[in-house]
């Protein structure tokens, strides 16, 4: 197979992102929603973003992160749950921005270069479910 260090550093690089992204979200769910949300909410008093709008977002990311890191550890929709995770990722530093939190908004940062580098070399994603069903 021609290219085939390509093809699993592609592999290897997607599972650990998705795996990472995974386990962010069943660890917050497994914790418990309600309790994330409101430490989120607590976390940016003082902020421009509205309580009921940083409670939103708390409920929302463990489901979100759950899905996102499933599908990217199966490479199932890989452009799509990259590109969503990415923007997800530049939310997140949004927020932290707001919190001039910028030690967490380089680590952030991280996740965004290694989003941007999935993207751009999505056509080595050989090893996927996308690729059993042909979707590319």
């Amino acid at each position: 197979m021609e290219n085939l260090d390509q093809h699993l550093a592609f592999l290897v690089l997607r599972a650990a992102l998705g795996l990472n992204i995974l386990m962010h979200g069943l660890v917050r769910l497994r914790a418990g929603s309600r309790k994330f949300s409101e430490s989120l909410v607590k976390d940016f008093e003082g902020t421009p973003l509205t309580p009921g709008l940083v409670a939103w977002f708390g409920y929302s990311l463990p489901p979100l992160e759950s899905i996102l890191g499933f599908l990217l550890l199966m490479g199932l929709f890989t452009q799509p749950v990259l590109l969503i995770g990415g923007m997800l990722i530049i939310l997140l530093i949004l927020g932290k921005s707001f919190q001039a939190d910028w030690q967490t908004v380089s680590f952030q940062m991280i996740y965004v270069l290694i989003y941007a580098i999935l993207l751009w070399l999505r056509p080595a994603n050989y090893f996927s479910v996308d690729t059993l069903i042909f979707i590319q």
